[in-house]
């Protein structure tokens, strides 16, 4: 009680996400002192231009203004301030280490999102289902739309608890004025940042370099028997962006995401174990094709590459080197139309997933000596799915809709099994009245098994080419309104999905070994409130409490935070912008401490051309845990850490 009413006292004194109402035209920008539309238009709940109060689903929007008001430097800073989604990542700032990305769980659920770049499944690594928010940075983003609740019918595996879609800048709308841009910030841990973009009815292209100083204890391990610290090295980050519309209904777009980092490690039972990784990454993702109101057909691909070597410090122990070679590629096409009162979208995907790895292992003992074993993983598949969604008006205040997809998989290993799935989903929405609605909202939903679950073979864990999707279903029931100066949701949902994927120790292999063995749920509640309360100003509460559990061999453990919430002021002058927000993640699982985080950032227009700008992350420079396990008996308690208070300043040019 006492943390709750911790919370309702900030909530009360406004303080804290910069509103994430964006306007119907995501380009556009209110004039200053003046709010956008609180009720935005969005896409990815439909696959199709659908209004706030129309849609039957909770869902979320940041545009390109509320975008430009929030502090952080990518796509997973500005995902973790929005109502429903909890961040965990194995380094700060969700840095890559080796193949372990930052996640981003939705309603106390990791694992259950899908996450799109501009409606297509090109981001996540068919080796781990992992996807690097982390280094798409919030230049080239237009909006990001995020969608609770079943949503495989429209988007197939991984869609279980919801939808985060990064959409990127395109081309400015014909006839509109032609623009350019540069910028340069700084910081304290030598952060710095740099950047151009150029915008014309025919192209948008821009380009950025950035990066930060080595960071001394981010992950502490307090293993018993083998306790480790480790540090982050130096993070040098390169990402560019090209998008083009030859035709007003064609476009193709290339965006190219490059990290060079590492990490050292430290063991303070035995400093001859200790060890230091250089990793490079590389992230080419290239889409294009028709795109149209009535028709999108557009072919995508996907390839990553990352290098990774290990230098240990002890003389008698050879190093190693990793390459991870992972490719995604596919059409994604759809088609909306009508048939007498009925609406109806449908459409295909197919999917070719790729992994190529070659991998070094230690094997011997120091008595012995050691020697490098190197081994190759080829591993793809190929996945192919329809749908149709229909939607039917009975009468002015009724909206009904009912979907189907059926979706296959199929593994090219002559011991795996084949998957066919076929997926319903229902859902009906009341309009009380001009401001009001009533949903209700239930599906089916299913996850594939990565490659790594189904063939991974190390020492210590192996795969299990016999594992089949994990499967669920997603119930929610929401109210909705909104009106010139307001907007408002609440949502109650349940969401229950069983044979979870997990590792259980086989004696006969002495590692463990992949099973579809458990069940994994979460029931609650989310609501968010955004308000223009005049004079420029912009008010916003969002959030979620929730019992979420999944099964630990039979018994029952919390997966997720039970109460996040992310309350924000902002404030739009007619030369000064500037937003305050804070991320609460409270009762969260594993024994880990709560979490605060308080961000800031305002600018400040000088001239018509150029402004000033400053932000800062975690104001209060507390010791904020951002992953971890600290649960009593754990075979491994360990924490990873926010490094502190950061403050960025630098100046933008538009011209």
């Amino acid at each position: 009680m006492r943390k709750l009413s911790l919370i309702l006292i900030l909530l009360g004194l406004a303080c804290p996400v910069a509103a994430s109402g964006a306007s119907g035209d995501p380009g556009s920008t209110p004039a200053p002192g003046q709010a956008a539309t609180l009720a935005p238009v969005t896409v990815t709940a439909k696959r199709q231009a659908a209004a706030f109060l129309d849609t039957p689903a909770a869902t979320t929007t940041l545009g390109r203004e509320e975008i430009e008001l929030m502090a952080g430097d990518s796509a997973l800073d500005l995902v973790e301030q929005t109502a429903g989604v909890f961040i965990s990542a194995q380094l700060p700032g969700g840095v890559n280490q080796g193949g372990m990305n930052g996640e981003a769980g939705l309603r106390g659920l990791k694992g259950g999102e899908l996450v799109l770049l501009n409606g297509l499944p090109i981001l996540a690594s068919p080796a781990n289902g992992g996807y690097d928010l982390a280094m798409i940075p919030k230049r080239m983003i237009e909006r990001i739309e995020i969608v609770k609740g079943a949503q495989a019918v429209l988007y197939g595996s991984q869609a279980m608890s919801g939808v985060i879609n990064i959409i990127t800048r395109q081309p400015v709308a014909a006839g509109g004025q032609a623009q350019a841009g540069a910028d340069a910030k700084a910081g304290n841990r030598d952060r710095w940042q740099a950047g151009v973009w150029g915008d014309h009815p025919l192209a948008w292209v821009g380009g950025q370099v950035g990066g930060q100083g080595a960071l001394d204890l981010v992950k502490v391990n307090y293993s018993t028997r083998s306790p480790y610290d480790t540090n982050l090295k130096r993070v040098n980050e390169q990402a560019a962006l090209a998008a083009t519309r030859p035709l007003p209904w064609l476009s193709l777009n290339y965006m190219l995401n490059r990290q060079e980092s590492g990490y050292t490690r430290a063991y303070g039972k035995s400093p001859a174990s200790d060890y230091q990784t250089d990793q490079k990454l590389t992230h080419n993702y290239l889409w294009g094709g028709v795109d149209r109101p009535d028709l999108r057909l557009m072919g995508f691909l996907h390839y990553s590459h990352m290098d990774l070597g290990y230098d240990y410090d002890a003389l008698n122990k050879p190093n190693r080197e990793e390459e991870k070679h992972h490719q995604s590629l596919g059409l994604d096409g759809q088609r909306t139309s009508r048939l007498g009162p009925v609406g109806l979208v449908y459409g295909l995907r197919y999917v070719y997933e790729r992994q190529h790895d070659t991998d070094q292992d230690l094997s011997g003992s120091d008595r012995a000596g050691y020697r490098v074993v190197e081994s190759h993983v080829n591993h793809h598949r190929h996945q192919g799915s329809l749908f149709a969604m229909a939607e039917w008006e009975p009468g002015p205040d009724w909206l009904l809709s009912a979907g189907l997809r059926g979706e296959a998989a199929f593994n090219t290993e002559q011991d795996s099994d084949d998957h066919q799935e076929a997926l319903p989903q229902l859902s009906a929405l009341y309009r009380l009245n001009q401001r009001q609605s009533l949903y209700a909202n239930l599906g089916r939903t299913f996850r594939l098994p990565t490659f790594t679950q189904l063939y991974s073979n190390s020492a210590t864990i192996g795969g299990n080419p016999d594992l089949g999707p994990e499967r669920g279903w997603t119930y929610e029931l929401g109210w909705k309104t909104a009106d010139k100066g307001y907007a408002a949701s609440l949502a109650l949902f349940h969401m229950a999905y069983t044979d979870k994927v997990r590792y259980l120790y086989n004696d006969a292999q002495e590692r463990y070994i992949a099973q579809n063995l458990d069940q994994w749920q979460s029931t609650g509640v989310e609501a968010q409130v955004r308000l223009a309360v005049g004079g420029g100003f912009w008010v916003e509460l969002g959030g979620y409490w929730a019992d979420p559990w999944e099964e630990d061999e039979g018994v029952e453990k919390q997966s997720g935070p039970k109460l996040q919430a992310v309350p924000g002021l902002s404030w739009r002058g007619q030369r000064l912008q500037a937003g305050v927000n804070a991320v609460f993640q409270l009762e969260r699982e594993d024994n880990l401490d709560d979490y605060c985080n308080l961000r800031g950032r305002a600018s400040y227009r000088l001239t018509d051309w150029c402004r000033l700008e400053l932000e800062a992350d975690n104001l209060l420079d507390k010791r904020l845990v951002v992953d971890g396990n600290m649960t009593p008996g754990a075979s491994s308690n360990y924490e990873v850490y926010h490094p502190g208070l950061n403050v960025f300043a630098g100046v933008s040019f538009v011209f």
